[in-house]
């Protein structure tokens, strides 16, 4: 039996979140990312050996049953959105999508500040539910 490498993406979120009304699904093994790719006709599966080194974390975007991807990739110990697409790699996305991927990225970042790695990221959780700072 094959091994499944799963990602801990923390101190992003491991599990689903949602922001102002978007939910963001993490990819976190190289399947969830081959069938996000098959779904929204992209060349996401390209992405794993980033995601694998850290360098990467991408994410699923669902609202309201439209759809894109957002990568976001480490610069300096901070992380900041680097391509956000719908399906077949059009970068026409609804601006809700754009703001709601920023205070994303926003929030995690405050987050990271404090980050200790025994800490579980659902702080960071908790800071978008209750309404960020």
């Amino acid at each position: 039996m094959k091994r499944v490498k799963i990602i801990d993406y923390a101190p992003l979120p491991n599990d689903p979140v949602v922001v102002d009304g978007v939910e963001f699904v993490p990819l976190r093994t190289r399947r969830a990312l081959e069938q996000e790719a098959e779904e929204m006709q992209n060349c996401l599966r390209e992405y794993w050996t980033s995601v694998r080194a850290g360098a990467s974390r991408m994410f699923g975007m669902r609202a309201d049953g439209t759809r894109a991807t957002v990568e976001l990739s480490r610069h300096g110990g901070r992380w900041r959105i680097g391509e956000i697409e719908a399906a077949a790699n059009n970068k026409q996305v609804p601006m809700a999508f754009l703001e709601a991927a920023m205070a994303f990225v926003r929030v995690h970042n405050e987050v990271i500040k404090d980050y200790k790695p025994d800490d579980t990221c659902h702080d960071a959780s908790a800071t978008i539910r209750e309404g960020r700072q």
